[in-house]
C-alpha cells in the first residue's frame, strides 16, 4: 500500500500537469493535423478534411529520412508550378482572431532560390510571409506560429499585444514579423502554404516538409519552457514523492 502511494503521488501530479496545459494551450484547437492518420503516398488532397489548390495533387504524405523524429509522418511539399504550386489548407469557421502553426524543415537538397510562402487567409491572402531555407537554415526543425487579428480591438497575448488588422509571425517562440499590415477583408477563413520554385521549372522544389500543421481562433504561441503552473503541479508531485518515501 506504502510503495502503491508514492507511485500515485507522482503519477497523479504529472496526469494533473499535463491536463492543465492541455487545457490552457489548446483551448481553441479547432484543426490538428500531424500527417499520421494518412498513409504514405496520400496527397493532401486525399486528408480528412482536404486541402485543395494544386498541393491536393503534388504534396504528399512521406516518412523517408526522420527529418521530424523516427517513423513520423511529414507532408512533404512539391513545387512543379510555373512559379508557385498553391496549397489551400481546408476552410475553417470565420473568426476575428487566427494562429496557423507549423513545423518546417528544409533539406539540403532544397533550390536555393525555392521558399515557401504562408499565411492566413480572410476572403483572400491576408498576409504574405515567406520563408527562405537560407535565412532559417537547412537540416533542422523550425516552428512557425502565424497570429492575425481583425477583432476590432487591440489583442493581448504572449507578454504583448497585437492591434487591430495587423499580424505577427514567431519562429520557434520568438518574435520575428511585429505588427505586419493585413490584406484583403473580412474575418479569418483557413490558411495556406504555397511552393515558389523560384522560377526555373525544369528545377522543381520538392525538399521542403512540414508537420503538425494547426489552425486556432484564439491567438497562440508555441512555448518551448514549460508553463509555470505546470511546473508547480509537477513540484507537488515531487513533494508527494518525498513525503511517500518517509513513509515507508
Amino acid at each position: 500500500m506504502k510503495i502503491r502511494y508514492v507511485k500515485f503521488s507522482l503519477a497523479a501530479a504529472v496526469v494533473a500537469a499535463l491536463s492543465l496545459n492541455a487545457l490552457t494551450s489548446q483551448a481553441a484547437l479547432i484543426y490538428d493535423e500531424d500527417f499520421e492518420g494518412a498513409s504514405v503516398g496520400d496527397n493532401a488532397g486525399s486528408l480528412t478534411p482536404a486541402w485543395t489548390g494544386g498541393a491536393a495533387s503534388s504534396h504528399s504524405v512521406q516518412d523517408a529520412g526522420d527529418p521530424f523524429g523516427a517513423s513520423n509522418q511529414y507532408l512533404r511539399m512539391n513545387g512543379f508550378g510555373n512559379p508557385w504550386t498553391f496549397g489551400n489548407g481546408p476552410a475553417q469557421t470565420p473568426s476575428t482572431i487566427a494562429t496557423m502553426s507549423f513545423d518546417f524543415y528544409a533539406d539540403t537538397t532544397a533550390a536555393s532560390d525555392g521558399f515557401l510562402r504562408a499565411g492566413l487567409s480572410r476572403s483572400g491572402d491576408a498576409i504574405f510571409y515567406d520563408i527562405l531555407p537560407s535565412t532559417v537554415g537547412n537540416d533542422a526543425v523550425v516552428h512557425f506560429d502565424i497570429v492575425g487579428n481583425v477583432s476590432g480591438s487591440a489583442v493581448n497575448y504572449n507578454g504583448g499585444s497585437l492591434a487591430d488588422g495587423q499580424f505577427d509571425v514567431w519562429i520557434d517562440g520568438v518574435k520575428d514579423v511585429d505588427g505586419g499590415n493585413l490584406l484583403s477583408s473580412g474575418n479569418f477563413d483557413g490558411f495556406y502554404i504555397w511552393v515558389n520554385n523560384g522560377g526555373t521549372v525544369d528545377a522543381p522544389v520538392d525538399a521542403f516538409f512540414i508537420d503538425n500543421a494547426q489552425y486556432r481562433d484564439e491567438a497562440f504561441v508555441f512555448d518551448p519552457v514549460p508553463e509555470p503552473a505546470s511546473i508547480a503541479l509537477f513540484g507537488l508531485g515531487m513533494v508527494g514523492l518525498l513525503v511517500g518515501r518517509r513513509r515507508v
